[in-house]
């Protein structure tokens, strides 16, 4: 039996880049890892630095361990719609948020 995932665009993702609402892509999958960013080793700031983007390489480069790989996959909300699978993307509308904050705060 397949089972269907939730299809979720980058622009979608993009919306989800601070810490009441956190998103990231990572090998074609789309996770919310907005209960885990307390809890993630490498620290809080460094999953919101990549909140709403594509964060395949930085965990790749970190070389996470196969129990990290499968905590990731305890988040996975969806994936990617197979057109932007492969495109590599950089939210603006993230990175503006982001901006934002940090000057209003």
């Amino acid at each position: 039996m397949t089972i269907l995932q939730r299809q979720i665009s980058r622009e979608e993702v993009a919306e989800h880049c601070d810490y009441s609402s956190c998103w990231m892509i990572l090998h074609n999958d789309v996770l919310d890892v907005t209960d885990f960013i307390e809890q993630h080793p490498g620290s809080m700031e460094l999953m919101l630095e990549y909140a709403g983007t594509d964060a395949t390489q930085a965990f790749e480069d970190v070389g996470h361990s196969m129990q990290g790989r499968m905590l990731a996959e305890k988040y996975k909300i969806g994936t990617l719609p197979d057109e932007q699978q492969h495109q590599q993307a950089y939210s603006f509308v993230a990175y503006a948020k982001k901006l934002a904050q940090l000057i209003t705060t």
